[in-house]
């Protein structure tokens, strides 16, 4: 059975629609498709969502629209800095994409000169992998996502 739960849009990140996406999906055989847009972020507007409520709403009308071809579910994937309201949703993946050091959030996975921003302020490679995947694993425990996402 064909299906996936991480999908984005032109919401956040993505390249298509959440509509060209689900005829995509149903022309290629999927059984259920789940969108998952980057969750708002305050401190990074680069990536996320800025227009959740069209979001939700979009996403809604295509689950009615194609139930008779498709099972939809509607998640988002959140950011571990920033917690959205869970309630509004079938599911959440919980991701990091950050490590938060001196007062700001550094993208771990944006490019090399973030990455080697994290390490220079962590001190060493092993030292930043242990303070990016402890803070990480803090936020699964406490959070406990139904998902979790680049790990």
């Amino acid at each position: 059975m064909l299906s996936n739960l991480h999908t984005h849009t032109t919401y956040c990140d993505g390249k298509s629609t959440a509509e060209e996406t689900v005829r995509f999906a149903i022309d290629a055989g999927f059984k259920s498709l789940g969108f998952s847009g980057h969750g708002y972020t305050p401190y990074d507007l680069r990536y996320c969502m800025q227009n959740v409520d069209g979001y939700i709403a979009e996403i809604t009308a295509l689950k009615e629209k194609y139930r008779d071809k498709i099972e939809i579910y509607l998640g988002t994937e959140e950011d571990s800095y920033y917690l959205c309201d869970r309630s509004r949703y079938d599911y959440i993946i919980g991701s990091s994409h950050y490590l938060k050091a001196e007062g700001k959030y550094i993208p771990v996975d944006s490019g090399v000169k973030y990455l080697t921003e994290c390490i220079e302020i962590s001190g060493s490679p092993v030292k930043f992998a242990e303070a990016y995947y402890s803070s990480f694993c803090d936020y699964i425990e406490s959070r406990k996502p139904d998902i979790i996402g680049h790990f």
